[in-house]
């Protein structure tokens, strides 16, 4: 007798209508529960590094812990589920794709604090202008609980504005506008790092930092006046910033052995922010100065015009533009400085790095700018190391260094991940330890 078939509850069904709602279930448990405060940052820019500085401030006053980088609500509800009972400070990074998405973030989390740096263009398919943005992000200001306070920059218009969004303490910053916290910000000749000196109500300091770029004083400041604002010592705040080192892959230096220095900006390229970049390289000291440039994000309309102005404010600051990818022809580059060598285009990642393996040397300075989807971060990783991995839609929204695979090919991830979520027993069993 023929047995009948067993089907298989779809993995599919068994996510949406069990898995997701248990988890969030239990995240919202987590949160009810947890005598922590919480810390979120939001904003077009500088939130990774806001988060990032701040979480290494106040980890030296209490109990800290962090999420930063993935921003989403499943990574924030993974944070919760697995938050210690000891912590008394959670800083979390809360980016938003679409509308509502800041709706589900902080209806879940329950902020204490909510800082928001500045607003662009970004993600336009789904905000269209910066009102979109703002009105998006303005969320978080909103759900800041009672007694707790935000922190806005002051010098952006759109961000100011949501002071008026909550009934809660506003802290304002700016350089340039009014507000309670006044900041200068700037380098001395012959220092690489950037000074950041700081004025308010709860104290004055000035910090000597590691940045290597202007428009990071934003992020400087937003965690340094959160961190007064909670009780920590100014003297302490101004000792943990000089010892902080730049987020990996924001405008942070990258050194090989004997060979040229890379200058990593590959997380994102928006429009909005693009040149502050580029001039920021611009005021490196450097040999011979490249710049390499990838896919450009977050702008309306033609993308031509957009490469074409890249390429020429890249030209005024570099001795050669390198493009990368399906865009290379937008950049409009005259007969004269292709000719010279001034202008490359290659179509893959593998190509820009094989170049620079033969034509870089040391003492020359390269900028790695472009969006995180073509993880341009392997041209300086392969300098020191034999990277295999070249496939440039590989899907994965983390940095290479971050995944760790980049010396095997990448049809070989799949398999070494699976290895690697298999308990040790079962690795030391099977061999694949």
């Amino acid at each position: 007798m023929t047995q009948p078939e067993t089907r298989r509850w779809p993995r599919r069904l068994f996510s949406t209508w069990i898995e997701k709602p248990v988890k969030h279930r239990i995240a919202v448990l987590a949160r009810a529960r947890s005598r922590s405060e919480f810390i979120c940052i939001t904003g077009s820019s500088g939130k990774s590094t806001t988060a990032t500085l701040l979480a290494h401030i106040l980890a030296s006053h209490a109990p800290t812990e962090s999420q930063v980088f993935a921003n989403t609500l499943p990574a924030i509800q993974r944070f919760l589920r697995r938050l210690s009972p000891k912590t008394r400070l959670a800083v979390l990074e809360t980016g938003v794709g679409r509308k509502g998405d800041m709706d589900a973030l902080s209806s879940l989390v329950r902020p204490t604090v909510g800082i928001v740096t500045l607003v662009t263009r970004e993600h336009y398919s789904s905000f269209r202008s910066r009102e979109g943005v703002a009105a998006e992000k303005g969320k978080l200001v909103e759900a800041v609980l009672p007694g707790g306070f935000a922190v806005l920059n002051a010098d952006d218009d759109l961000v100011a504005a949501m002071a008026g969004r909550t009934a809660q303490r506003v802290v304002t910053l700016a350089r340039h506008a009014p507000a309670d916290y006044s900041v200068t910000a700037g380098f001395e000749p012959g220092s690489p790092g950037l000074l950041v000196s700081i004025e308010g109500p709860r104290g004055a300091l000035s910090v000597r930092t590691a940045f290597l770029a202007e428009h990071f004083w934003l992020a400087c400041a937003a965690a340094a006046v959160t961190a007064l604002e909670l009780g920590v010592p100014a003297a302490l705040v101004a000792e943990r910033i000089e010892d902080f080192e730049s987020v990996q892959d924001r405008f942070s230096l990258f050194e090989t052995n004997n060979g040229p220095r890379f200058v990593l900006d590959t997380a994102k390229a928006p429009w909005d922010t693009l040149f502050l970049t580029i001039d920021a390289f611009a005021r490196l000291d450097g040999g011979f100065k490249r710049i390499v440039l990838g896919h450009i994000s977050d702008y309306p309309g033609n993308p031509t015009p957009k490469y074409r102005d890249a390429y020429r404010k890249a030209a005024e600051c570099a001795d050669q533009v390198i493009f990368v990818g399906e865009n290379a022809h937008r950049s409009k580059a005259d007969a004269q400085a292709i000719a010279s060598g001034r202008f490359k285009s290659f179509p893959t990642v593998e190509g820009v790095a094989a170049f620079l393996r033969e034509t870089a040397s040391a003492g020359d300075l390269i900028l790695l700018k472009g969006s995180r989807n073509l993880h341009l971060d392997r041209i300086a990783l392969a300098w020191d190391h034999e990277v295999k991995c070249w496939n440039d839609n590989c899907g994965m929204s983390g940095s290479c260094q971050d995944c760790g695979l980049y010396e095997h090919p990448f049809a070989d991830h799949a398999r070494i991940r699976k290895q690697k979520r298999r308990p040790r027993w079962f690795r030391r069993w099977s061999g694949t330890w």
